[in-house]
C-alpha cells in the first residue's frame, strides 16, 4: 500500500503532467491534491528537525544557513521537497513565475504573507521612491529602472500550523510571498509545478524588498510597492537527507 506522501506525489504528478491548466477538471483535481496534502504529518515522512543550542547561536550570528532544504523529487513537471525555516528566520519575499504551489506545514508554526501583482495602469511610483532612483537622463535606462518596481496588493497574511490545511499558491494570486518561522523551527512540504528553471531562465526566482515602509502615504493606500533585488546574501539553504518513502512515477 502506498504511503500518504506517495499518494500525494502520484496525484500531483498526474495533475500537472496530464491535466491542462484552466481546463474544466483542473480545479477539481487540484482540490484533490490539496486534500491529500492537508492530511500529511511529519511521521508520514519520517521527519523531525531540531537544532542544538550551539547551532542555533551560529544561526543567530549568520554563520549557519537560515533554512534547510530536503529534496524529494524534481523533473520538468514538478519539484517536491521539505523546507525548514530555522528559529527566528525567514524565507525572504520572492515570486513563483507562472507556477502553482501546494504547501503543508508538518512541524512548528509559520507566518505567510502573500501578495498579488496588480496592473500599473493609472498608478505612479510614489514620489519619495522615485526620488531615490538614479533618474538617468536616458529614457530607456529610466524605464528599465522603473520596471524594477512592482505594485502589489496583499492577498493573505496568515499563521499556519500542523493543524491547518494545505495552502495553494496560484500563478497570479498570492504569487509573491515570504515565510517566517514562529517560536521555533518550522517545516513544510512544498510542491511547485512547473519547477523553477534557472538553466534556461524561463522561471527564475526573483527576490523583492518592500518599499512601502519608506512611503509615508502607504497606510492610506492598499497598493504596496516592491523592488526587485538580487538574492539576499543573508539567505541561503543547507541540505538534509530525506529518510522517508521514495517518490516514483507510475
Amino acid at each position: 500500500m502506498a504511503a500518504p506522501i506517495q499518494k500525494l506525489f502520484q496525484s500531483a504528478y498526474k495533475l500537472f503532467s496530464r491535466v491542462t491548466v484552466g481546463s474544466s477538471g483542473f480545479n477539481e483535481h487540484l482540490r484533490e491534491v490539496t486534500a491529500l496534502a492537508s492530511k500529511l504529518t511529519a511521521t508520514d515522512l519520517n521527519f523531525n528537525f531540531q537544532d542544538d543550542p550551539t547551532t542555533q547561536r551560529r544561526v543567530e550570528q549568520g554563520e549557519e544557513a537560515p533554512a534547510v532544504y530536503v529534496h524529494l523529487f524534481e523533473d520538468r513537471v514538478l519539484s517536491m521537497g521539505i523546507f525548514v525555516v530555522r528559529q527566528g528566520c525567514r524565507i525572504p519575499l520572492h515570486n513563483h513565475p507562472g507556477m502553482h504551489g501546494v504547501c503543508k506545514v508538518i512541524q512548528g508554526t509559520i507566518r505567510v504573507n502573500s501578495f498579488s501583482e496588480v496592473s500599473r495602469v493609472g498608478l505612479d511610483i510614489p514620489k519619495n521612491i522615485e526620488q531615490d532612483m538614479k533618474q538617468s537622463i536616458f529614457p530607456i535606462l529610466k524605464k528599465k529602472e522603473q520596471s524594477q518596481f512592482s505594485p502589489v496588493m496583499t492577498y493573505s497574511s496568515e499563521t499556519l500550523t500542523t493543524d491547518d490545511p494545505a495552502c495553494v499558491l496560484l500563478p497570479s494570486d498570492g504569487n509573491i510571498h515570504e515565510m517566517i518561522s514562529v517560536d521555533g523551527p518550522a517545516a513544510f512540504v512544498d510542491i511547485l509545478a512547473p519547477p523553477y528553471d534557472h538553466t534556461t531562465g524561463e522561471r527564475v526566482c526573483q527576490y523583492y524588498r518592500d518599499c512601502s515602509e519608506d512611503t509615508p502615504t502607504s497606510s492610506n493606500s492598499q497598493v504596496r510597492w516592491l523592488r526587485s533585488i538580487p538574492p539576499p546574501h543573508s539567505f541561503w539553504c543547507d541540505t538534509m537527507e530525506y529518510n522517508g518513502p521514495s517518490m516514483e512515477i507510475q
